[in-house]
C-alpha cells in the first residue's frame, strides 16, 4: 500500500496502473475544434469509438463559452433569493421531469449551450496542461459509453454557466473505468466540479483516482447566499474511487455526496471553510473509508441523515479501532482531525465494520492508499494541490 506523492507520474489508489495515452503521439491543441477532434476522432452511432493512444497537450486557454450559441430555458430560484452583491443561483429546467422548481416562480433564463454538452473523450487518452497555462473554459469533459484508461492532469476547468444549476459539470465520469484525475483546478462551475455515475447508479466509475486537485468554491452565486458553492462533488457510480490529497475550500455541501454501489477511500484531503457538510454518504450500498483528513472550519464534516451509508472514520484512536483496522487492512486506520470540533461531529465519525469488510476484499491489489498523519495535511495539500505542480 503506497502513499500518494504530489509529483508522482502515476496514480496511487484505485486508479493504479492507468496509463492514458502513453506510447501514442503527442499533439498540442490551441482551438476548440482541435481539442474536440483530438479527444475523439471517430464516432459511431453517437458514441466515441476512438481508442488510439494519444497525449493531448494544452498550453493556453481554450474557450468554448460562445462556441455553440445561447439557449433559453425556464428556470427558478430553487434555493434562496440573495441580497446583492451576492447573486441568486438559478436552477435550469432542461429536463421536463425535473421537480426542482415545484412551487417556485418560473422565468426565462439564457444559458450557453456549450456548457451543457460535455466533450466526448475516447479511451487511452491523456489530456494534460503545460505549466500553469492549460485552461478549458466554458465546457467540460464527458467520459461515457464504457471508455477506459484516461488521464486528466494539470488543467484548469472554469466558468461553465456560472450560477446556473444543471448548466454543466466540469468532468463527468458517467460510464468509464481506469481514470486518473490529478492536479487540476476547478472554479465557477454551474453544477458539479466532478460527477460520477448516473442518476440510477448504474453507470460505471470504477478504478478511479482523484488526487491533488484544488476545488475552489468561491462563487458570486450561491444556494445559501454566502458566496460558497454547494454543487461540488457527486459520486454515484458503480465501482471504486480513491479521493486523495485534494483541497476543497469555501464550500457549502457535497464534498462529496456519495451514493450507489461504490467503495470510496477519502484519504489525506484538506477540507477548509465549509458552511455546511463535507461528506454526505447515502444508501447502504455505499462504503466509505475516511482516513487522515483535515477538516478546518467545517460546520458538518460528515452529514448523518435518514439514509446514511456505511462510514468508517476514526476521530479519536481506540484499541478496538486499531485491532479492527489491522485485521482488515494490515495497519491501523489514520485518525482524522476536525478543527474546531463541532458538537455534532463526534457522532458522525462512525466505525461501520461493513466498510472494512469491503476494503479488505481489495487490500491484496495494493490499491488501498497508506495515509500520512492528518496533522500534516493542511500544509502538504495546500502547497501541492492544483496546477503547475507536477513533474
Amino acid at each position: 500500500m503506497a502513499p500518494c506523492v504530489s509529483t508522482s507520474a502515476s496514480a496511487a489508489g484505485f486508479g493504479r496502473g492507468v496509463t492514458g495515452g502513453a506510447g501514442g503521439a503527442t499533439v498540442r491543441v490551441t482551438t476548440p475544434a482541435q481539442l474536440k477532434h483530438e479527444l475523439c476522432r471517430t464516432h459511431s452511432g453517437g458514441k466515441c469509438t476512438d481508442t488510439t493512444p494519444r497525449i493531448i497537450e494544452i498550453a493556453s486557454t481554450i474557450d468554448f463559452t460562445d462556441s455553440e450559441g445561447t439557449g433559453t430555458a425556464k428556470g427558478c430560484n430553487a434555493t434562496a433569493v440573495c441580497t446583492p452583491p451576492v447573486k441568486s443561483e438559478v436552477t435550469l429546467l432542461l429536463n421536463s421531469t425535473s421537480t426542482h422548481c415545484k412551487g417556485k416562480t418560473l422565468f426565462d433564463t439564457p444559458y450557453q449551450i456549450a456548457g451543457v454538452r460535455g466533450l466526448s473523450v475516447g479511451s487511452n487518452k491523456t489530456i494534460i496542461g503545460v505549466g500553469k497555462a492549460g485552461v478549458i473554459k466554458g465546457k467540460g469533459l464527458q467520459l461515457q459509453d464504457a471508455v477506459s484508461n484516461i488521464v486528466i492532469r494539470n488543467l484548469s476547468f472554469t466558468d461553465i454557466n456560472q450560477g446556473l444549476v444543471f448548466g454543466g459539470d466540469a468532468i463527468t465520469v458517467s460510464d468509464a473505468t481506469r481514470v486518473w484525475i490529478d492536479h487540476n483546478h476547478f472554479a465557477r462551475i454551474g453544477r458539479q466540479f466532478i460527477a460520477t455515475g448516473t442518476a440510477d447508479h448504474s453507470g460505471a466509475s470504477d478504478n478511479v483516482t482523484i488526487s491533488w486537485n484544488e476545488f475552489d468554491g468561491n462563487n458570486a452565486y450561491s444556494s445559501g447566499c454566502n458566496g460558497q458553492h454547494y454543487w461540488n462533488l457527486l459520486f454515484q457510480g458503480k465501482g471504486s474511487v480513491t479521493f486523495a490529497n485534494n483541497w476543497l475550500h469555501d464550500f457549502a455541501g457535497r464534498g462529496p455526496q456519495i451514493a450507489g454501489d461504490t467503495l470510496v477511500h477519502l484519504v489525506n484531503n484538506y477540507f477548509q471553510n465549509g458552511s455546511w457538510h463535507a461528506l454526505n454518504p447515502m444508501g447502504r450500498t455505499t462504503h466509505v473509508l475516511v482516513e487522515g483528513n483535515y477538516f478546518e472550519n467545517v460546520s458538518v464534516p460528515i452529514l448523518r441523515n435518514s439514509d446514511v451509508g456505511p462510514v468508517y472514520a476514526v476521530l479519536g484512536q481506540t484499541t478496538s479501532a486499531k485491532a479492527n483496522c489491522t485485521a482488515a487492512l494490515g495497519r491501523v486506520c489514520a485518525p482524522n482531525i476536525v478543527n474546531p470540533l463541532p458538537a455534532l461531529a463526534i457522532n458522525s465519525f462512525t466505525q461501520d465494520s461493513a466498510v472494512l469488510t469491503a476494503a479488505n476484499a481489495v487490500v491484496a491489489s495494493g490499491k488501498i492508499v497508506s495515509p500520512y498523519p492528518a496533522k500534516n495535511v493542511a500544509a502538504t495539500v495546500s502547497a501541492g494541490a492544483g496546477v503547475g505542480r507536477i513533474n
